[in-house]
């Protein structure tokens, strides 16, 4: 009979809460509470999760223990030291009265039931058995596995999915810590829908009203639930004080969309919106903001952004990423998760692609939105590109192959447009041992330009193009190297280091490409691996001629669980004769007989210390042109302190002009745990030739078992897109003050101060990371 009884009160409480998590270890005597961690401190109170069997609950034998027992008329009792067992459910009581024939059992007196998920104290307990209802009275119950826990005057089981508690409770601090907790007139929960709602609740902290809600809707599980979310406050300098409110709205288990409206006091109501869709054959993001008449800015200002990823079938692919802003300083102003507030441009294009195993195939539209006054780049409307690969079975011997037909258009009617045919074959060899490598290219760049040439035009320079431009050039390039390794001992540690030698040499004649433009053309970066590469300008614009070596080597250490511990690599370029081929702005034709010295060197010493350097200096004039250097000691995950520096010699342009175009900056980053409850973050970076401070950033965060604290002070110079060099007028300084409460189990409040070393200006990177 107390079997059925069992049963019905497992249906009747599951519903509140499902959760796994790891078992508490037992304490011993002398071990008090204070002395155990923060974290197994929270948690000494919470039951660990049991999960009992998996067979029908009505074959399992019930065991039902009491001092007395007696009955009557179908009627039966049990009375004093009442206990019930079933595998791991058990139920307690001052007094059970059970009747055969109305199906109705009631337990008094100190009520207690656990079924390995949850345990229920109550003074009385009233069940239905044929029904599936029932009613407690008085109850407090505890979640197992974590912190959640709360009590309700009265609980009424509707049926086995549905049920209701009247003047309830919910928190996840500990026994008697009564930081926060929300208290409701009504929960209405309704587990075959997993939705739970509350009437007239309210958010306590430490027992003061902060919060009234008159009806909110929540998940039980992980559903995502429609409805309004926890609002944020933040304050700056800028927008002045605000408040946003998000809106959740559940579209389908594959769609949904979130509405933010956010007033800020300095510039009006800001209204965000974004939309997530997720099917087999695509993915996407949809985001529009929109600001009417900011109060300090002047105007309407807006952002656009639409990204798109789709597989239709095996080979076809479709992509966008499209992102447009109403003014070169939106990303700067407003706090967006499109862009950040250093990006200069906006990527705008769509692409349309064939793939096989040896050959695809693309159609292409891209434009960018530049954030500044400087010069608008072409528009890519559109470019058919198709690549090719195709091995043979003789010493790895490789056919390649790339052609592309682009259309260049301008939004300014005084700059050149054209359209550019290219086709460019390759065969490689490739031969490589374990103990040497040597790579044979053999490459024919065959390239057609149509354009068309402004009457005015807006630089002198378009005098010299030429309407129609075919341009034919041969690359070879021969690339080697060895592989030495040996075993090596430092320090009593046993280690394997290589030594990779290499050279290469890259021929490609000289041809005058004046009379063509600058669509997709830009001088490359330049570290240790792109001296080996063969070419010196990004797009088909520019082809550099070369006579050159390149003449390089490399070292590296590796443990015996081979993790590179050390590596270090120089290498330049040596020319037997000097390019000729210039971009527009570099008119001057320097005769120089190599290239500057680069050398990169990375340490990760017992995964404590890091460091990564890199210079690349000019033997020639004995000029440093660029550097970097970063130092970082690791205590633990959380805890460390990290160094860096960055230089870049101003160009000849800019220094015949008088501007001052120098990099010259210092930094650090910190984040230090104080002790289990308290940490703290900072950042700083410093322009050393301009005496400036480019950002300060501290903050602080205290954690308890239920909630959490963290403040955040954010100093840092705002992007401006004035003349180059011009400090004076594109220094301004922006500053807040942020603040973000966790109510851990609920939610959290502020303006998203979170205590991570990646906030700021300057992203966190660690030396050696990928090593």
């Amino acid at each position: 009979m107390i079997k059925r009884t069992l049963v019905s009160l497992s249906f009747t409480l599951a519903p509140l809460a499902i959760v796994s998590a790891d078992t508490t270890k037992s304490l011993e005597d002398k071990v008090t509470l204070a002395d155990l961690p923060l974290t197994q401190r929270c948690y000494a109170h919470v039951p660990p999760v049991k999960q009992g069997s998996t067979a029908d609950p009505s074959s399992l034998p019930v065991i039902a223990d009491a001092d007395h027992v007696s009955g009557q008329n179908n009627t039966f009792v049990f009375t004093d030291n009442v206990n019930v067992k079933q595998d791991i459910k058990t139920l307690t009581a001052d007094k059970i009265t059970y009747n055969k024939d109305s199906q109705l059992a009631e337990a008094e007196g100190n009520v207690r039931f656990t079924d390995g998920q949850l345990t229920l104290s109550a003074q009385q307990v009233h069940a239905n058995l044929q029904s599936s209802t029932a009613q407690a009275f008085d109850t407090d119950y505890q979640f197992h596995g974590k912190g959640g826990r709360g009590s309700s005057d009265e609980l009424i089981v509707l049926d086995k999915q549905h049920y209701i508690l009247n003047e309830a409770s919910y928190t996840s601090c500990p026994p008697g810590d009564t930081t926060w907790k929300v208290s409701a007139k009504e929960f209405n929960i309704d587990n075959e829908d997993n939705i739970g709602t509350a009437r007239h609740a309210k958010l306590y902290l430490k027992d003061i009203p902060i919060f009234y809600f008159p009806y909110f809707s929540y998940p039980l599980g992980n559903e995502r639930k429609s409805g309004l979310l926890i609002p944020s406050v933040s304050s700056s300098s800028t927008d002045g004080f605000s408040y946003e409110q998000p809106i959740y709205w559940n579209i389908a288990p594959n769609y949904d969309a979130t509405l933010n409206i956010k007033a800020m006091s300095d510039r009006g109501v800001l209204a965000k919106g974004e939309m997530r869709y997720l099917q087999p054959q695509f993915t996407g993001m949809l985001n529009a903001e929109y600001l009417p008449d900011d109060k300090i800015y002047g105007d309407d200002r807006y952002l656009l952004s639409w990204r798109h990823n789709s597989i239709s079938t095996k080979n076809l692919r479709f992509n966008v990423d499209y992102a447009k802003v109403s003014d070169n300083y939106y990303l700067t102003d407003i706090d967006t998760p499109i862009g950040s507030q250093t990006d200069n441009q906006l990527l705008q294009t769509s692409k349309l692609s064939w793939v096989e195993r040896y050959w695809n195939a693309e159609v292409e539209i891209r434009d960018f939105q530049v954030l500044s006054d400087s010069s608008q780049p072409h528009i890519v409307m559109p470019k058919i590109a198709f690549e090719g690969y195709y091995p043979t079975n003789w010493y790895n011997l490789e056919a390649d192959i790339y052609a592309e037909a682009t259309r260049f258009d301008h939004k300014e009617h005084d700059v050149y447009t054209g359209s550019r045919y290219h086709f460019e074959p390759k065969i490689v060899l490739p031969l490589y041992t374990q103990a040497a490598f040597i790579n044979t290219e053999l490459t024919y760049l065959l390239t057609k330009y149509d354009q068309d040439i402004p009457s005015p035009y807006k630089e002198t320079w378009y005098a010299d193009l030429d309407e129609s431009v075919t341009r034919s050039l041969p690359m070879f390039s021969i690339h080697g190297g060895l592989n030495f390794e040996r075993n090596a001992n430092f320090f009593d540690n046993r280690l394997t280091q290589t030594l990779v030698p290499q050279v290469k040499y890259l021929y490609v004649p000289y041809e005058n490409q004046d009379g063509i433009g600058l669509y997709d053309t830009a001088p490359l970066q330049t570290d240790y691996y792109a001296l080996f590469r063969d070419r010196s300008y990004s797009g088909l614009d520019r082809v550099a001629d070369a006579n050159q070596l390149t003449v390089g080597v490399s070292s590296s250490f590796f443990n015996q669980n081979f993790e590179e511990r050390f590596r270090a690599a120089i290498g330049q370029v040596f020319y037997f004769t000097p390019s000729r081929v210039t971009l527009p702005s570099y008119t001057n034709v320097t005769d120089v007989s190599k290239s500057a010295l680069l050398a990169e060197i990375d340490v990760n010493y017992d995964k404590r210390w890091f460091y990564r350097g890199g210079v690349e200096f000019d033997t020639e004039k004995g000029d440093l042109k660029r550097g970097n250097s970063t130092i970082e000691r690791r205590w633990a995950w959380n805890k460390l302190v990290q160094l860096n520096y960055r230089y870049i010699k101003s160009t000849e342009e800019l220094e015949q002009q008088n501007i001052k175009g120098i990099v010259n900056q210092v930094g650090s980053k910190v984040a230090w745990p104080i002790n289990e409850q308290w940490s703290a973050i900072g950042s700083y970076y410093y322009d050393i030739d301009n005496s400036r401070k480019i950002e300060f950033l501290a903050g602080v965060k205290y954690e308890d078992c239920c909630w959490g604290v963290s403040l955040v002070y954010d100093q840092h110079m705002k992007t401006g897109y004035g003349s180059i060099g011009d400090i004076d007028n594109n220094y301004k300084i922006e500053d807040s003050i942020k603040l973000q409460i966790e109510l851990k189990g609920l939610a959290n409040f502020g303006s998203g101060a979170k205590t991570r070393l990646s906030q700021g200006l300057f992203d966190y990177g660690r030396p050696f990371a990928n090593k």
